[in-house]
């Protein structure tokens, strides 16, 4: 039996405001693995920042790390994760590794009831730094292996984060970024393997005359996804097309009124939240998938829309940026200039029919992250 010890902070948890909206793609993969694999199991550690009363009083967010401190489990769709809160620090101090073994001590108890109960055979740790050092730890004191995704991962990484990669049994990869940076400061060995895509998103694509150009982005509407600038180049559009934004988030309102400022309310939209169910179907509807977002650590709905046979734009030094070749499934531009929309915008309405076998294209590289692909992977590294 392979049980499986996630140790990550990113969960889709509803008692952190800032949190609630987060990517499940953990829980996503589990399902996937398990459906496939029955002797596979999943367990985890939330790991969140320490809060006390004082930090409490500051700001809703630390209340609500200092109210869920309180607990020891928190039961999330179906799981019961152990809430672990460790003393994060915003810069990465010298001594912050200290602050976590201050962390793991008081949590000790609870962490070996936890380990014992379930008694893992491997741990794994969803980003190179904190979360990958707790898992070091916990494997010297349990003797469990770990394994480490390099989420966080940067050009230039301290000792700590270098020795948690050298200890690991393997890392991995999630975007081409990850791989580069991860060849450059570990002689691990690393294995790619990003988000799968579900079986719902490869629907037969219809080779109908793309009278209009109909593009689409579905995210959390942030400052980095650079919506606006994809609105400030479409005023300058002259054929018909419909941009559609679909998702929710603080730049809603200045949104609104950049497309009201330019005039754009018959062609650009903003749709509201869609359900990920519902998206298979609704991404039929367009021909092109444009987020210029930065920085992206990789994006599952890239290859989502490039499953349902949409070619799509992105930027450059992204997770996606070396999966697809520029000009063949999609576009890479720089996130920061309008300009670069604006001439592949121009370039399509010269001849939108590059939009079909684009698409095309982006479907047959999509195939090889169906969750079939993607899960074997997770399976053979975590049995081996």
């Amino acid at each position: 039996m392979n049980k499986v010890l996630i140790i990550t902070g990113i969960l889709p948890v509803p008692a952190i405001e800032h949190k609630k909206a987060e990517n499940d793609i953990l829980f996503v993969a589990e399902d996937e693995i398990v459906s496939r694999y029955a002797n596979c199991s999943f367990r985890y550690f939330f790991v969140f920042p320490f809060a006390n009363i004082i930090l409490a009083k500051l700001s809703t967010k630390w209340n609500s790390y200092y109210e869920l401190g309180k607990k020891d489990f928190f039961y999330l769709r179906g799981r019961n994760l152990l809430l672990l809160p460790v003393i994060l620090l915003p810069k990465r101090l010298f001594f912050r590794d200290w602050l976590i073994n201050v962390s793991l001590y008081i949590n000790r108890k609870k962490i070996d009831k936890a380990i014992r109960e379930y008694q893992p055979t491997i741990l794994h740790a969803q980003n190179s730094d904190s979360d990958a050092y707790i898992a070091r730890k916990l494997s010297g004191k349990y003797n469990i292996p770990y394994i480490v995704t390099l989420r966080g991962l940067t050009d230039n990484p301290d000792r700590l984060v270098r020795s948690n990669l050298s200890k690991a049994k393997s890392l991995i990869a999630i975007s081409s970024k990850q791989l580069l940076d991860g060849e450059k400061v570990s002689g691990n060995s690393i294995q790619f393997i990003p988000h799968g895509v579900k079986e719902s998103f490869y629907v037969f694509h219809k080779d109908l005359i793309i009278d209009q150009v109909r593009l689409i982005i579905v995210c959390r509407l942030l400052k980095l996804k650079n919506i606006d600038l994809v609105i400030r180049a479409l005023q300058k559009i002259k054929y018909d097309y419909v941009f559609d934004i679909y998702g929710e988030g603080p730049e809603k309102e200045f949104l609104e009124q950049l497309i009201k400022n330019l005039g754009l309310e018959n062609r650009v939209h903003l749709c509201g939240f869609i359900n990920n169910e519902d998206l298979p179907a609704k991404l039929q509807e367009y021909n092109l998938f444009v987020m210029p977002s930065y920085p992206e650590s990789l994006g599952r709905v890239y290859f989502e829309a490039m499953a349902s046979g949409l070619p799509v734009i992105a930027s450059k030094k992204t997770g996606i940026d070396g999966i697809i070749k520029h000009g063949r499934e999609g576009f890479l531009i720089d996130h920061r200039s309008e300009s670069e929309i604006v001439e592949i915008l121009e370039l399509i309405g010269k001849n939108p029919s590059n939009l079909r076998v684009m698409g095309n294209n982006a479907m047959e590289l999509a195939q090889k992250f169906q969750w079939n692909n993607i899960s074997k992977s997770y399976y053979d590294l975590y049995t081996n």
